[in-house]
């Protein structure tokens, strides 16, 4: 199974200082791509001279921060620009969020987080996905490390410049989109959660001429000073009536009419007038206090159908952030790695960042609408071991059903391989279903190449 585009353009654009150190990082995060990254390092890499290799890449003083995001940014941008002129939708969307890493009882200090004995890194990242919110890649990457001397002292953050503070993470993004938007055919949406509600941040934004939607956590005063912007909302009529998905304290869906009301309003602080859009739950849920939601986004919003659109893209904002953190954690185990620098930890976490985002992408193309395309198979043992275990595992309807070797007909058998049932009751499967059935395929595909000494016949890969 072959990497998709968008993956394989950001492992070509790594310019680390020698080809030599250029083809490592290459190979072993393409190996990293088919590995069970919920192992320890030596354990995924079984080979001696392959863990070697891996140790001194991430311990390379040449691998930056910054080249491995350089790399990153100019592969998505190779990819948008490798895309159809005649494209029908020309908008991304970047989702920024921010989340903790704990690395307690390590010999490494990384800092404090929500208390000043705890020890890990913020990571702060934005996802770029597409127009269907399929996450692309990760173009910005920040890993956090707040200084114990300072725990405490939040009093004194008011007092200290914008460009200073630890908000000023939510700039990256508005960066790297101007750049991307100069140099592709796209314009990118940025999506944040209340964390960003920042006069700064959106007056750069609109500076850049960078469209957002952002969930407003301060109820800032009018431009005016006459009202509070909530006092403001309460005093304007319903706009409109919307059904949405609400999730009980369980996790399950509920769909619930809501109350929607929306309007143009100049804040205090932020250069241009805003649209505010507010979402209110009036359909009672037991044991549940009623969602409210409260945008704010510089998009023209006049009509039922367009609020009804951003509300849609912060809706995907959530599902994209929470479950690549659950890739990151549960499915790269990010919190077990142990290191020796901050250097080699963060060089790690940011070859396992693109593992996350391919994990998500196998997740979302396994269902999104059945995909008659002919597979792109490695070699031809893939393709024959998939037709063994398809007669096995696919039921004579999905059989009947499906394009014979088909991307549909391949994603059906990896979630059969993974567990899943393949029934309709029991939704679509997740991105741990199909990476169980991936790695499930993957062993037997090299089983039946030890049976026909293919490893053997092979010329030995090198490592750098």
């Amino acid at each position: 199974m072959t990497l998709d585009a968008v993956i394989a353009c950001q492992l070509d654009h790594f310019r680390i200082g020698d080809q030599r150190l250029n083809r490592r990082c290459q190979y072993l995060q393409t190996q990293l791509m088919q590995l069970d990254c919920a192992q320890s390092f030596p354990r995924l890499f079984n080979k001696n001279a392959l863990l070697k290799a891996f140790y001194r890449l991430v311990n390379n003083p040449k691998l930056t921060p910054a080249v491995m995001d350089q790399a990153y940014q100019q592969g998505l941008i190779q990819w948008a620009n490798q895309q159809p002129a005649n494209a029908p939708n020309k908008t991304l969307y970047s989702f920024q969020d921010t989340t903790v890493a704990r690395f307690h009882g390590r010999k490494l200090d990384l800092g404090y987080l929500q208390n000043v004995d705890d020890n890990g890194l913020l990571l702060h990242h934005a996802i770029l996905a597409d127009s269907d919110f399929v996450p692309l890649g990760i173009p910005i990457q920040q890993f956090i490390q707040r200084d114990r001397a300072s725990y405490g002292k939040r009093h004194t953050h008011k007092e200290r410049p914008f460009e200073e503070k630890e908000s000023y993470k939510w700039v990256g993004a508005l960066e790297f989109a101007r750049r991307f938007s100069q140099q592709t055919a796209y314009r990118i949406v940025q999506v944040a959660d209340a964390e960003s509600d920042i006069a700064g941040w959106y007056n750069l934004a609109l500076k850049y001429q960078q469209t957002f939607v952002s969930r407003s956590g301060q109820n800032r005063q009018l431009a005016d000073k006459s009202a509070l912007l909530q006092e403001w909302l309460d005093s304007q009529p319903v706009g409109g009536w919307l059904t949405r998905p609400i999730r009980d304290a369980k996790g399950k869906v509920h769909e619930l009419r809501c109350q929607v009301k929306w309007g143009l309003v100049a804040l205090a602080g932020i250069d241009q007038p805003l649209t505010v859009i507010e979402l209110k739950q009036v359909e009672p849920l037991a044991a549940h206090q009623p969602s409210v939601w409260r945008l704010l986004t510089n998009e023209t919003v006049t009509q039922l159908a367009q609020v009804e659109q951003q509300l849609n893209v912060y809706t995907h904002r959530w599902r994209t952030c929470e479950d690549y953190h659950k890739c990151l954690k549960s499915g790269c185990r990010v919190e077990t790695r142990q290191f020796e620098s901050v250097e080699a930890l963060s060089n790690s976490l940011r070859l396992l960042s693109l593992v996350a985002i391919r994990l998500l992408r196998l997740r979302d193309q396994s269902q999104g609408p059945v995909s008659t395309s002919p597979m792109a198979w490695a070699d031809a043992s893939e393709a024959q071991v998939a037709t063994q275990l398809s007669s096995r595992y696919l039921s004579r309807y999905e059989q009947a059903e499906l394009v014979f070797q088909s991307v549909g007909w391949f994603w059906q058998l990896l979630a059969r391989l993974g567990g899943h049932q393949g029934v309709r009751q029991s939704g679509p499967p997740g991105w741990q279903t199909i990476w169980k059935g991936y790695l499930h395929f993957q062993t037997v595909v090299d089983g039946y190449r030890m049976s026909k000494n293919e490893y053997s016949q092979a010329k030995p890969p090198t490592y750098g």
